[in-house]
């Protein structure tokens, strides 16, 4: 799939969203549609492998759609992702941006030693929010029933599933990268860290090498410590994190190396012995209180040992998810349970 090169006199950049890391982001107008504009400092302002995955995650989309197509696990289409649709090739001082944001971009260009423009920026949908504000950020008190939960997680997995299914790991999944559509379904976002396995270098013991990636307090624990392993289980821990995190509205580390966190331990304890679950202090903190099935099936994404760690395979066995597979109105009401957190996020946004 090629991605169209278009100027900049056909699309207004509105606002700044933010920078995060080394890529700058904001909100414009393209062809009368809302959409983001997402843009790399340095030399590499558009990052190559993200272009990669996404040619060959559009192609395994396009021939998912084909009448012959049986998907093993689901019986629905592949799951959304959101990649750049465009590149806008013009330098950033030459952008259309708001006064305000203008001057703040200059502030820090300034204080950037060697600060190189963008010289291009993708062009993307724009989705009205994101897991991590919808549900977190935004303070509201949205407590999953059981079975909501397991909806919720049973959506995400098969998100997961699918791209290692085709061999892609992703490398950065947490609560911000899953953005939030208008009807509250879900779209994985920003594959700049990902991996296509298929080119990996294989060891006799059917390990790869591992890199150091991904987003602090989401990272697994052999990453710190392991140069090669099994890289599609550094994204089953980072889901379980991000399940933990939407569920409990807390994380459950608070150290970037989670085998420095206090909870650490504890949750090693909760893995070994079941029966120490309800003394553990990082699940008190629920507010409301907490399930203790919901916690078992988290604890499977986050045993320390990535051997003993749930595989993506496995998680479509558990009985939760067996349940929510076999009720389709399961899945529809978490659909509206993740909009009415979306209708939310909107008024708290408009109040601030």
């Amino acid at each position: 799939m090629n991605l169209n090169i278009v100027s900049e006199n056909v699309c207004v950049v509105l606002n700044l969203i933010t920078i995060s890391g080394d890529v700058l982001i904001l909100k414009g107008l393209y062809e009368n549609r809302t959409v983001v504009i997402k843009a790399g400092f340095g030399e590499d302002s558009i990052r190559s492998k993200e272009v990669e995955i996404h040619k060959k995650l559009h192609a395994l989309q396009i021939s998912a759609k084909s009448p012959t197509y049986v998907c093993p696990f689901i019986q629905e289409l592949p799951p959304s992702f959101c990649f750049p649709t465009s590149i806008l090739e013009t330098p950033l001082q030459q952008w259309k941006i708001e006064k305000a944001e203008k001057s703040f971009l200059e502030r820090l260009m300034k204080s950037e030693k060697g600060f190189i423009y963008p010289r291009q920026g993708y062009i993307m949908d724009y989705y009205p929010s994101d897991l991590f504000s919808t549900f977190v950020e935004s303070g509201q008190n949205l407590n999953f029933t059981d079975t909501q939960f397991f909806a919720f997680a049973f959506k995400i997995c098969t998100i997961v599933k699918w791209l290692h299914q085709n061999r892609v790991v992703h490398y950065d999944l947490k609560l911000d990268n899953l953005l939030v559509s208008d009807d509250g379904e879900l779209v994985l976002c920003d594959f700049g860290f990902s991996e296509d396995t298929q080119f990996l270098i294989k060891l006799p013991d059917k390990k790869s090498p591992l890199y150091f990636k991904g987003s602090s307090y989401y990272r697994a624990p052999e990453l710190f410590k392991d140069p090669f392993g099994n890289p599609f289980q550094c994204d089953i821990w980072s889901l379980g994190v991000l399940l933990f995190t939407g569920y409990f509205k807390y994380p459950p580390f608070t150290k970037p190396d989670p085998r420095a966190c206090f909870y650490y331990k504890e949750m090693k304890q909760c893995i070994a012995d079941p029966n120490q679950i309800d003394q553990c202090h990082l699940f008190k903190w629920k507010i409301g209180g907490f399930s203790r099935k919901v916690v078992e099936f988290l604890l499977k994404f986050l045993n320390p040992d990535p051997v003993k760690r749930i595989t993506v395979d496995e998680i479509f066995l558990l009985p939760e998810m067996q349940d929510i597979q076999q009720s389709p109105n399961s899945l529809a009401s978490i659909s509206e349970f993740i909009k009415s957190g979306l209708k939310f996020d909107r008024e708290a946004t408009k109040t601030v």
